[in-house]
């Protein structure tokens, strides 16, 4: 995925299952979907399952997403701030069809 923010790009290889380290070096749970406009599909966010220290599943904002690749994902907030983020609720979303593949540049 190619986030485009202003003149800044950049590649993020966020693959589900994958861990979620927040600031800190806090390992707060495992990516569990990623969330995209269905008109666009531009990517806006992960879903991150609960684990020790996030104690609810959520949804963090691709902007909060510094780095990703084959094994982590790292995001640019404190865990104390995620779990103040609102809960994730599937009935709010629509699922992908299981072949669905973010369009290129997003």
């Amino acid at each position: 995925m190619t986030e485009q923010n202003g003149a800044r790009h950049r590649r993020l290889d966020i693959r589900l299952g994958a861990p979620v380290i927040a600031r800190g070096n806090d390992d707060i749970g495992k990516v569990d979907r990623v969330v995209a406009s269905p008109g666009t599909g531009e990517v806006l966010g992960i879903v991150v399952r609960k684990g020790l220290l996030l104690r609810r599943d959520v949804v963090i904002p691709i902007e909060l997403v510094s780095e990703a690749d084959e094994y982590q994902v790292r995001v640019d907030e404190r865990v104390e701030r995620l779990n103040e983020f609102p809960e994730y609720r599937e009935g709010e979303f629509v699922t992908a069809d299981s072949d669905w593949r973010s369009p290129q540049g997003h």
